[in-house]
């Protein structure tokens, strides 16, 4: 059985009392890019840390995943932790890489993720004092470039256009790669022509032993996080990982109850399911409270009462039929890294339909005791006297 990461809570207290020890600080911070985060990045974090954070982490710490694809839903913090956390901790602590690449669809994506990193070694007080002087030229600086001479080390900051073919930065081949949000849905041509520049040109541009990360969220059924899944799934990369994070698991759990985002509100379009569920197989539909209005249908408050008491019968059900399915393994969630993530269950992406219980519920004669539970209850209140 896969040993599972331990990770012990750090209180606010704590983290203080380390961050005001010079040496301890730079210790931890060199060898751990969480507590790198903690010490040197806190303005970054106005939420305390999810799990699946401890768990981005721990991949970020674990140099046997040489590719990581992550996908996540939008305000996640992904790019946070996953960019400017692990390019700088990369850089300054335990891995000392030499030439780090970030990747973005736009120059003004590329520039933005530049500047956050920037800023950080320019005003970032306690990390000049623990890992600086950082010192570059100005000229490249404002060229999205900057070279840490103490260091021995550069970044580079481009957008998807630009090649990386035959970049070195001395000696160095890059050594590091973040591709952040690589596309997007007005992408013409899918994300085929992506897909294979990241491997033919990007993946073969690194130096022996480089990283590649790619961050970003569930377009379509064919996006690039995607096709790249089926690749680690089917072992063509047998040192990566895959891992999705959506909003919340497949029974209804959040990931991030302590996130700044809230509960996103609902929408009939299926961008809801398919930025924050990570679920592409929702249809787009036109449907919306106005629209069946001007149709001329308005629910009566016998209709809006029954449906109240629908929800939570159905919520139950769906419950058992997941459980159902994964007692069976014709679901298989993804495994956890961390002890803090076994709580949650995530079967993520979905890019195919599946029969739910309210399609299991009326079809074939032979049906779970929970589906037959399911159809006497749902007939009691459908047929019961108006409430």
């Amino acid at each position: 059985m896969k040993k599972i990461a331990k990770t012990r809570e750090i209180t606010p207290e704590f983290a203080e009392k380390v961050r005001s020890d010079q040496k301890v600080r730079r210790k931890l911070a060199y060898e751990s890019p969480l507590w790198f985060a903690l010490i040197y990045l806190p303005h970054h974090f106005s939420s305390p840390f999810a799990p699946f954070h401890i768990e981005m982490f721990r991949i970020m710490e674990d140099p046997k995943y040489e590719f990581v694809c992550v996908m996540a839903f939008r305000g996640s913090g992904k790019s946070t932790v996953m960019n400017t956390a692990n390019v700088l901790w990369s850089i300054l602590g335990k891995p000392e890489r030499k030439f780090a690449i970030i990747v973005s669809k736009t120059q003004e994506q590329a520039k933005n993720h530049f500047s956050n990193i920037k800023r950080e070694l320019e005003a970032n007080a306690l990390l000049t004092e623990d890992f600086g002087p950082f010192s570059g030229n100005e000229a490249a600086w404002n060229k999205m470039s900057l070279e840490l001479e103490y260091r021995g080390a550069k970044l580079l900051s481009i957008s998807r256009e630009q090649s990386v073919r035959g970049l070195r930065h001395g000696a160095h081949r890059p050594d590091l790669v973040v591709c952040d949000d690589l596309e997007d849905d007005e992408d013409e041509g899918g994300a085929d022509p992506i897909y294979r520049r990241l491997h033919a040109e990007i993946a073969t541009a690194c130096g022996f032993g480089a990283r590649i990360f790619v961050l970003g969220n569930l377009i379509s059924d064919k996006s690039l996080l995607v096709l790249l899944k089926r690749d680690i799934d089917a072992g063509k990369r047998p040192s990566a990982i895959f891992r999705a994070y959506p909003f919340r698991d497949v029974y209804k759990n959040v990931l991030w109850k302590e996130g700044p985002i809230g509960v996103p509100a609902m929408d009939m379009s299926g961008v809801w399911e398919r930025e924050y569920l990570l679920d592409a197989t929702a249809a787009s539909s036109s449907v919306s409270p106005a629209a069946l209005s001007e149709i001329g249908f308005h629910p009566t408050p016998d209709m809006i009462a029954r449906a109240e008491k629908l929800l939570p019968l159905v919520m139950k059900a769906n419950r058992k039929y997941l459980r159902a399915k994964e007692k069976a393994g014709d679901m298989k969630c993804q495994e956890p890294l961390v002890a803090a993530m076994r709580r949650f269950h995530i079967d993520s992406p979905k890019t195919e339909g599946e029969a739910g219980i309210l399609t299991c519920s009326v079809s074939g004669d032979h049906l779970p005791e929970y589906a037959k539970e399911f159809n006497d209850e749902m007939d009691r209140i459908l047929n019961s006297s108006p409430p």
